[in-house]
């Protein structure tokens, strides 16, 4: 695999994803961030 591949799936991983993932993900993220942050 390549890097133009492995980009390409990424974006479209991405997009497919629906809006309502996108969120939790990203709550999940900056939950993760926020722990560290704390535990510092």
């Amino acid at each position: 695999m390549d890097i133009d591949t492995i980009v390409m799936e990424n974006q479209y991983i991405r997009i497919t994803l629906s809006p309502k993932k996108q969120i939790e993900n990203a709550l999940a993220n900056f939950k993760l961030k926020y722990n560290t942050l704390l535990d510092e």
